[in-house]
């Protein structure tokens, strides 16, 4: 039975472990605490996502979304952090394709610009704003444009926007 109040877990709850617990183990040699962390990845690529991004509350009780809140802001940030991360750690490839996919999502879902020319990605709750905590998106763009293979077929356009999107996302948290 869940502890929390509504039943449900915060996307970033589920999605921050994993580069620590894949540490543990190889340090220990005790393959059960990655096995564990990692097993959340296929249950949510089970459960499906909207058009790349992933809902920010996960029910506990049932493997459904609980939401459909999407947001690269607080409630989902580390989650899409992570699957980055984990993906370098692990050269799984799943998790590059749905690191892939959420960047593709946020494009096309969560982009929008000002009337005075500031790029944001807002939430599908709080439409019109970007919180703090989306500000680290542009530094995950550029890692993951500068780590992507440059054998694809869409790579340099692909590099181009993650890169751009990247500095106009960086300006504006500065601003």
């Amino acid at each position: 039975k869940s502890f929390h109040k509504f039943g449900s877990v915060f996307l970033a709850e589920v999605g921050t472990a994993q580069l620590e617990f894949n540490a543990l183990s190889r340090i220990t040699k005790n393959n059960t605490y990655s096995e564990i962390s990692m097993g959340v990845y296929p249950h949510i690529r089970n459960i499906g996502s909207m058009g790349g991004l992933y809902p920010c509350h996960l029910n506990l009780d049932t493997p459904n979304w609980a939401s459909n809140q999407l947001s690269f802001g607080g409630l989902g940030d580390s989650f899409y952090e992570y699957l980055l991360k984990v993906y370098l750690q692990t050269g799984d490839q799943a998790l590059r394709k749905m690191y892939d996919d959420s960047v593709d999502g946020a494009v096309n879902t969560l982009l929008k610009q000002t009337a005075g020319g500031l790029w944001y990605l807002h939430d599908t709750v709080d439409v019109g704003k970007m919180e703090h905590l989306t500000c680290f998106t542009g530094g995950l763009l550029a890692l993951g444009a500068h780590t992507m293979d440059k054998n694809r077929a869409d790579y340099k356009s692909r590099y181009a926007r993650d890169m751009g999107l990247a500095a106009n996302l960086t300006y504006t948290c500065w601003q």
